[in-house]
């Protein structure tokens, strides 16, 4: 089964170039201060050069939005542990530091 999409304007076109290069900037700042380019849930080495599925949104951008752009809910991680907690499979490492982000941005009322 074929499912036909909207074509985008070339207006919409732009503003998802713009939020990429934001985000992709907004990553290179954090991955330029990393000591260590390992992922933080198994310790696998992630190489010199960044990919996006290297950074992971702890609390989901699609669902808080206004955390996007937050490096404290930023979590690096290979491939693998990406996809796993993406599944619904998150490790431990990757659990902890979702906890702490929902008592960060979620239960803290002083920021």
């Amino acid at each position: 089964m074929y499912i036909k999409r909207k074509k985008k304007s070339q207006e919409e076109i732009e503003k998802n170039e713009e939020e990429f290069a934001r985000m992709w900037f907004f990553w290179s700042l954090i991955w330029a201060e990393l000591k260590e380019k390992k992922c933080w849930e198994c310790g696998v080495y992630l190489g010199e050069e960044m990919k996006s599925y290297m950074f992971d949104h702890l609390l989901e951008k699609s669902k808080y939005d206004e955390l996007k752009y937050e490096k404290d809910n930023i979590f690096i991680c290979c491939g693998h542990c990406h996809t796993k907690k993406g599944n619904g499979f998150p490790g431990e490492k990757h659990k902890e530091a979702i906890e702490k982000a929902k008592q960060k941005f979620l239960y803290d009322n002083s920021r």
